[in-house]
């Protein structure tokens, strides 16, 4: 079963979530929607995820290092911050 209309979804849940492959909610015209995908293949998804969130986040914050301007020491920033 790889793809099932989303009208079908609530009758097959059963079924759906013990079939060991991703299964694609279909909308109109079978285009897809969402996917229902075993545990281990979302462990694997989320990871992915967080590594590409994670290089994100390193990228913006070279790029925030290399705008000019002022640097101010952490330790000023959080007393002016009251923290």
């Amino acid at each position: 079963m790889s793809g099932l209309p989303i009208e079908e979804v609530s009758e097959y849940l059963t079924e759906i979530v013990k079939v060991p492959e991703v299964v694609y909610i279909t909308g109109v015209n079978g285009h897809r929607l969402a996917a229902i995908v075993p545990l281990d293949v979302a462990a694997v998804g989320e990871s992915v995820i967080e590594a590409l969130e994670d290089a994100a986040d390193i990228a913006a914050a070279q790029a925030a290092r290399e705008e000019p301007g002022e640097r101010i020491p952490a330790d000023q920033l959080w007393a002016e911050l009251g923290v």
